[in-house]
């Protein structure tokens, strides 16, 4: 995908008395029949996929979603992020948790409310990324989390983090 706009992509439900989390844009796939893989989170997960010069602005929920592996974000724009923190409080405004091997490159995310910035999965590359205004309305969090579980493998240079109550790097959570 490349060269996108998507203003509002996912919104609350609150005037209906919807108190859930906001159904969130990604890379996902659809139930379709099992593929033989040691667990079903993979066999419907999506991989290789690109986002690139792609602009996400005005969203409640996270921005992106990613699962599956070796997935590529480079040269977007993630802005206005997260108004209600509806979600689990553990999950990013880009939420690549159940990813592998994604690269995160040359990206800006900023003025997002929920207490993760970008959260890491296993052997992520997050680099050349500016980064600010994040965690804005939850009492913790940092602008890039790589929890224990994501760590070994992973790979976070060269990001610009300014401008935060919060912590730019976090090493520290379990997930």
């Amino acid at each position: 995908i490349e060269d996108c706009r998507f203003d509002y992509p996912s919104y609350n439900k609150l005037v209906l008395g919807d108190c859930r989390r906001p159904e969130v844009s990604g890379f996902t796939c659809a139930p379709a029949p099992p593929v033989a893989t040691s667990s079903r989170e993979e066999a419907y997960a999506s991989h290789d996929n690109v986002l690139r010069n792609c602009t996400f602005r005005r969203m409640d929920g996270p921005a992106l979603e990613i699962h599956g592996r070796d997935n590529t974000i480079e040269n977007c724009l993630f802005s206005e992020v997260d108004y209600t923190c509806l979600g689990t409080g553990s999950e990013g405004a880009i939420n690549m948790i159940r990813s592998a091997g994604t690269v995160f490159r040359r990206n800006t995310v900023r003025t997002t409310g929920n207490s993760e910035g970008i959260r890491a999965g296993v052997r992520n590359r997050i680099e050349f990324n500016h980064v600010h205004q994040m965690s804005l309305i939850q009492h913790d969090g940092s602008q890039i989390n790589l929890g224990v579980a994501a760590q070994e493998g992973s790979i976070v240079r060269n990001n610009w983090s300014h401008d935060s109550a919060k912590a730019a790097l976090r090493f520290d959570s379990a997930y």
